[in-house]
């Protein structure tokens, strides 16, 4: 069973460490951030120590870590509710994108129908003159 525990150990402590590389975050940055020593962050990457779940809530609070991942390897590293929200945020910029065009479009119609109706009076004003 131990052998089992260090196995498991040691590929939580891989996944870390790809996760932050990944991130491009470095030991520093993870340590201030969730108020960790760094040499702990050393030491999670490394397995010498194993990741306290307190720690771990940490990295998904702040770096929307998903915890199925690093516990299982399995899917992204980026918690699928981070993919929903911006999928949300891509929807609603989009959205706000087209309303802004349609005001856009409706506008240059409003000027087009304007120089149109310019160009027909001053094309009737040379026919009559």
């Amino acid at each position: 069973m131990a052998t089992i525990d260090k196995q498991i150990k040691m590929q939580m402590a891989a996944r870390f460490k790809q996760f932050r590389e990944e991130e491009g975050l470095s030991q520093d940055a993870i340590a201030e951030k969730t108020s960790t020593p760094r040499s702990n962050i050393s030491k999670y990457d490394n397995g010498s120590y194993n990741l306290p779940i307190d720690f771990i809530l940490d990295l998904k609070k702040y770096y929307r870590l998903s915890i199925d991942w690093l516990f299982t390897g399995e899917g992204s590293h980026k918690s699928e509710v981070v993919k929903n929200n911006t999928l949300v945020t891509d929807i609603k910029t989009l959205n706000d994108n087209n309303i802004y065009l349609h005001a856009e479009l409706k506008s240059l119609k409003k000027e087009f129908y304007k120089m149109h109706a310019d160009f027909y009076e001053l094309k009737n004003t040379f026919k009559a003159g």
